[in-house]
């Protein structure tokens, strides 16, 4: 094809063989695509100038080389999902495991607490059976008031044939009657009372000197007697049922590890209501 101006033949374009070029006016134009139009002599074969190039696309070499580095690249990226996601799985599974173990430790005590809540049942069972059979084989000494258990305290009078010692009367009384006369004054208490009390009367004591009351051997109360009258407070084996001994002492210089300077005695006598 020649140049529609000058008449020149026109040059095929390298970049676009759908044009033409025209070395002397320095124009390009637009060819008519025709079927067989194109001839040989149009082309420089040496080049191949009427194959479409491109001039951003790199060599094949390059295009090889980058191919493989992002190639490798993304197998990196591959390698490092797969590994971030093995670990994510292993955590799950030490997660899951230590819950199993949670759960099996909380049913452990669970069924440990429960045993031993069994056993201590049990426990207290027996030994409120051995109690009650150990109460109903004790037997209470009725000649002094004590049972057993009473016995092996230390008394603090120690037990002896003590002689009527020193000047002055001393006796015990309740609603029965009085001790003066040589009987023995009986007091009714029910099985509940833990505490009651009988009287006292004293007359020719040496008020110098304090008394020592005791019963049963222990101390009951410490008085300043002469003539004078009260209360005695009497609970635990003191108001148990049984014939109970009172005692009243005067020691030399109020010293209980001295002689004895005045003792008189008399008793009385609990019962059930």
């Amino acid at each position: 094809m020649n140049c529609p101006r000058c008449g020149q033949k026109l040059r095929i374009s390298k970049k676009d063989p759908s044009y033409g070029l025209c070395d002397n006016c320095r124009k390009r134009f637009k060819i008519k695509q025709q079927e067989g139009y194109y001839t040989d002599d149009m082309y420089d074969s040496s080049t191949d100038s009427h194959k479409k190039k491109y001039a951003n696309l790199p060599p094949s070499k390059v295009r090889s080389s980058r191919e493989k580095e992002m190639r490798q690249g993304y197998d990196d990226l591959l390698a490092i999902k797969n590994e971030k996601q093995g670990i994510g799985s292993t955590i799950l599974s030490a997660v899951i495991i230590l819950l199993a173990v949670a759960i099996v430790g909380v049913g452990v005590y669970i069924v440990y607490t429960k045993v031993s809540k069994d056993n201590e049942t049990k426990s207290k069972s027996t030994t409120t059976t051995t109690t009650d059979k150990s109460q109903k084989t004790d037997t209470t000494d009725t000649t002094n008031g004590t049972d057993d258990s009473a016995a092996l305290v230390t008394r603090d009078l120690a037990e002896g044939d003590y002689a009527d010692t020193g000047e002055g009367f001393f006796s015990v009384s309740t609603p029965s009657g009085s001790s003066a006369d040589g009987s023995v004054p009986v007091l009714y208490v029910s099985a509940a009372e833990t505490l009651s009390e009988i009287s006292y009367s004293a007359s020719g004591i040496n008020g110098g000197s304090l008394s020592y009351i005791y019963i049963d051997g222990y101390l009951n109360s410490k008085a300043q007697l002469a003539e004078s009258e009260g209360t005695l407070d009497i609970q635990s084996t003191a108001i148990s049922s049984g014939t109970h001994k009172v005692e009243v002492v005067q020691y030399e210089n109020d010293d209980p590890a001295a002689a004895m300077t005045m003792y008189k005695t008399c008793s009385y006598e609990i019962k059930e209501q």
